[in-house]
This record gives structure tokens, C-alpha cells and sequence, in this order.
């Protein structure tokens, strides 16, 4: 590992690229067309204490809850194969603006992949207790490309991964096509930050 690090290859890391995670929870409301979901988070830092909020507008693709559930087909991965990669759908788009305790914004626009996860009916649960014949968990994963911010994020650059889920008390009943269905969200952002002293012009 040594001798990797130090061959005419390896390539650091930048410190100018800030890494941070927030953690999100709050509700969420089925748009009136039904095809997309809004929700408005609390936003936690790493310490768990508050900072801030997330308004976010997502769209989830898939036509039936069968295409959710069925994962991928199971890749064979090794080491400097030639590809390609096979296609995953993309199943989600969403936009989201994150307002920090300090007053500081940023904006982004991305899309990615769901997947709907039927439970064990003997798992017990905070949000229907044990036994639930059908309950479920929708997953969605998502990047995004920063648009604009504001204050310290004025000008700048980068991405924000989105990690989210959703519990269900029935996976048949998921509030895909339900105008005003309330959703439950939980959620995990990742940002990775160029400040804009730090872009080129």
C-alpha cells in the first residue's frame, strides 16, 4: 500500500473540497397530481444538534410497485473488468434547497434510483407497532448538482447525495398516485463543497 501512495499515479485529495453530512426528519405531502411528493425536513449536524431545514420536491417514475420491488440483476464485479455496467433505471428526480441555522442556503437539482423493501410482519415497528402483515420501506438514493446558495455558499460548487426512506404500513398502499397521502420521512445528505473563492471563473 506504501509504494502505491507514493507512485506518479496516485492522486490526493483536495482540501478545498469541504465534506459534510446533515441528517433530515420530518413530513412529507403527496403533490395534488399525485406524481410527486414534497416534504420539509428538520435538518441535524453531526452532533445532532438542529441546523436548519430542507425543502425538498422529489418525483418517483416507476408506473406499478413491482418495479420497485424487484431489485437489479446481480452484478459479477472484479477488479479492472472492461464493462460496460449494466443499465439501472433511474426512478427518482428531485430538487431540494437546505437553509442552515446560519442563515446560508444551497440549492440542488439531481435524480436517482428507488427501491421498496417488504418487512418481516413478526419485526416490530416505532410507527406501527409488531405484526404488521404488509408493511414495507421505500428507499430512495439520489445526487445532486449544486445550482446556487447563499451566505458562505454563495457561488458555490459541487454535489449533495441524498439517502432517504420512508416506512410503510402497507406496501400495497404505498402514496405513489395519492393526492395529500402524508409520508414519514427519514434521511442521510452527504455535501461535498467547493466554496466559491476556491472556483475558477
Amino acid at each position: 500500500m506504501g509504494d502505491s501512495l507514493r507512485s506518479s499515479t496516485f492522486v490526493p485529495a483536495d482540501p478545498r473540497e469541504r465534506k459534510f453530512t446533515r441528517y433530515g426528519e420530518g413530513i412529507g405531502t403527496v403533490r395534488p397530481d399525485g406524481k410527486g411528493l414534497s416534504v420539509v425536513l428538520n435538518m441535524y449536524d453531526e452532533t445532532g444538534a438542529p441546523d436548519g431545514s430542507q425543502l425538498c420536491t422529489g418525483e418517483v417514475s416507476a408506473q406499478n410497485l413491482n418495479e420497485l420491488m424487484r431489485p437489479p440483476k446481480n452484478p459479477d464485479v472484479t477488479f479492472g473488468e472492461p464493462g460496460p455496467v449494466s443499465e439501472v433505471p433511474v426512478t427518482t428526480r428531485c430538487k431540494a434547497t437546505w437553509t442552515f441555522a446560519n442563515g446560508s442556503s444551497i440549492t440542488a437539482i439531481g435524480k436517482g434510483t428507488s427501491h421498496l423493501v417488504p418487512l418481516n410482519p413478526a419485526s416490530s415497528s416505532l410507527s406501527a407497532g409488531a405484526g404488521v402483515s404488509r408493511s414495507g420501506l421505500m428507499a430512495d438514493a439520489a445526487s445532486l448538482i449544486i445550482t446556487s446558495g447563499t451566505g458562505e455558499y454563495a457561488g458555490a460548487r459541487g454535489m449533495v447525495s441524498i439517502n432517504s426512506s420512508v416506512f410503510l404500513p402497507d406496501v400495497q398502499k404505498a402514496p405513489i398516485g395519492q393526492p395529500g397521502a402524508a409520508v414519514h420521512q427519514k434521511s442521510v445528505h452527504l455535501f461535498s463543497v467547493v466554496k466559491s473563492d476556491d472556483v475558477a471563473p
